[in-house]
């Protein structure tokens, strides 16, 4: 039979929630970031196409 120690098995959850929360959120910024920067060179070769 598997005993746990319930308040560290808890502490061991929230901090693999708060690690998934940070990857995801870390993943969110960077493709926004990509994103950004797309619209920046999309506009740059608008820009230079005009000259």
């Amino acid at each position: 039979m598997l005993i746990c120690n319930l308040p560290t098995y808890n502490k061991n959850v929230l901090a693999k929630e708060a690690v998934a929360n940070y990857l995801t959120e870390s993943a969110r910024m960077l493709s926004q970031n990509r994103r950004l920067h797309l619209l920046i060179a999309e506009a740059e070769l608008s820009l230079t196409a005009l000259f």
